[in-house]
């Protein structure tokens, strides 16, 4: 003979800090909220009833993850259990009397050293580390877009600046795109250093670091636009945005995994 069960590891954040629900049943075991699917239910279905009945709480259900618990029972009837993740907010956790004993809402350590059994301690750090990550995908993501809009910020100033002095002021491509460039650099670094890595790094350390990326980037970028409008009669504003592109990408992963990499962050 054999069981099935569906439960979630439940949790919620208090202060920017997870906290995991952690059920005790009537024979004083701690660990997760789950139970038998009924009728015809589905696992996630039953997962979440189970939840409302046992905790008193509607949770959002993250079927992405997904652990699976085989085991024998003292009976010897087969057992699986499966357990998603599941979130809620706003909302107080009160156990059911006539399905638990006892609920607690504990940060990652004390859950750890409250649970019972091995194997859900096991699914506990799944699911932590999981959640890191996909906390660690989204922060990555909103750098990637915040890099990129100051960056377009600073490329309208780049253009600008660099239109006014090739078209009005009648200065060489060399010369125009240079000083534009440097005006771009220091609108980019601000905003970049402030609110895209939030870094507390030392100011003058950070821009000494970019500014060993321009030494390299600036001479290099320079002589080859130089010869591609020169020598190659490319069009001079097709040349200035294929460098941009270019000092878009490199920068942003210079800064990101050189500059600031041990102060992400931290302002």
């Amino acid at each position: 003979m054999s069981e099935i069960s569906a439960g979630a590891i439940v949790y919620t954040k208090e202060n920017n800090e997870i906290r995991y629900l952690l059920i005790r049943d009537f024979h004083g075991n701690w660990g997760f909220p789950k139970g038998h699917l009924e009728n015809d239910e589905t696992l996630k279905e039953a997962a979440v009833r189970e939840i409302r009945e046992e905790a008193g709480i509607d949770i959002l259900l993250d079927t992405s993850f997904r652990e699976d618990l085989s085991y024998v029972m003292p009976n010897g009837i087969d057992k699986t259990s499966v357990y998603f993740l599941g979130s809620f907010e706003h909302q107080d956790p009160s156990p059911q009397p006539e399905e638990v004993q006892e609920i607690r809402l504990l940060p990652y350590e004390e859950a750890m050293d409250l649970i019972t059994f091995d194997n859900m301690k096991e699914t506990l750090v799944k699911a932590d580390a999981y959640l890191k990550q996909k906390k660690g995908i989204s922060k990555d993501l909103i750098q990637t877009i915040k890099f990129t809009l100051f960056s377009v910020s600073a490329g309208a100033i780049q253009l600008g600046s660099f239109a006014l002095l090739h078209e009005i002021l009648k200065l060489g491509w060399w010369p125009s795109y240079l000083i534009s460039l440097i005006l771009s650099v220091l609108w980019n670094f601000t905003l970049n250093r402030n609110f895209t890595f939030q870094s507390a790094s030392n100011v003058p350390v950070a821009m000494a670091k970019v500014f060993a990326y321009y030494c390299v980037f600036t001479p290099l970028s320079t002589y080859i636009g130089n010869y591609l409008t020169s020598v190659l009669h490319i069009n001079d504003y097709l040349v200035t945005l294929g460098n941009m592109l270019v000092n878009l990408v490199t920068e942003f992963l210079y800064q990101k995994y050189y500059v600031f990499k041990d102060t992400l962050h931290k302002n």
